[in-house]
Parts: structure tokens; sequence; C-alpha cells
């Protein structure tokens, strides 16, 4: 996955776009990288996330509430740094509404 995320940054990198839109929270990072390069990044959020890691079988069920916060934070710190935010569902919206209302 790491180098995956590397390729994505150096691929997109190369395609000098004006506007970036991504809706993976696997490219939180190139989306802040992106940003910090002076682009306008959109991040698309369709999902919770936090909500969703919860019910992964594939992490230990002692790691679950502790992988959700951090990535909670993680990515509620991350979108106050980009462009824009577009949610799908109310409930979305809601985890967002300080930087929705903010812009």
């Amino acid at each position: 996955m790491t180098r995956t995320v590397w390729r994505i940054y150096r691929d997109a990198k190369k395609q000098r776009a004006d506007v970036y839109h991504f809706h993976d929270p696997e490219l939180i990072l190139v989306g802040l990288l992106l940003k910090v390069s002076g682009k306008n990044v959109i991040y698309d959020i369709h999902e919770d996330m936090p909500k969703e890691i919860l019910s992964k079988r594939y992490l230990p069920s002692w790691s679950r509430e502790l992988v959700s916060w951090a990535v909670g934070k993680l990515e509620g710190a991350a979108s106050g740094q980009f462009s824009a935010l577009v949610v799908v569902t109310p409930s979305i919206a809601k985890r967002f509404q300080e930087f929705i209302a903010a812009r």
C-alpha cells in the first residue's frame, strides 16, 4: 500500500491538474501533499470510515476502537486542509459540519 500511494502521488504530480478529486481515505496523504504543493484538492467522503473500521474482521478485535479513533482524528484534521469536501449522507455531513460551514 505504501508504494502504491507514492506512485499515485508521483503520477498525480505529472498530470499538472488544477484540481484533484479523490475518495479513498488511503489517499489522504496524497491529497495533503498535493494541497501543500498549491493544488486544489477535493475529498469525496462517501463512507463513514471510523464506523466501518469497527466491523473489519481483518483487524484484531482489541484494536478496532483505537484504529477507528485514530482514523477519525486523521480524517478530521486533514479535511480542514482540503479545498472542498463532498459528503453523501446527513450523518457524514454532521461529522464534517465544522469544515463544511467554514467554506
